[in-house]
């Protein structure tokens, strides 16, 4: 991947390819898209998984960065 950031007549193909074409972006989660999603995935949490605090924890805080 190093490559793509300097244009060499080796890589100049793929340097344009990466550089040229935007990057697809996804629209940022709704607060109430994120608890959504968070509360499908509490709701097919497979109990033979390792489940923590700390995971639930972490999908909370990104809800909230995300309001």
């Amino acid at each position: 991947m190093a490559d793509i950031y300097t244009n060499t007549p080796n890589n100049q193909k793929k340097f344009e390819e990466f550089w040229d074409e935007p990057q697809p972006l996804e629209p940022p989660l709704s607060c109430d898209q994120m608890v959504r999603r968070i509360l499908k995935e509490l709701d097919t949490f497979n109990p033979d998984d390792t489940f923590s605090l700390v995971l639930v924890k972490e999908m909370l805080m990104e809800c909230l960065r995300g309001c």
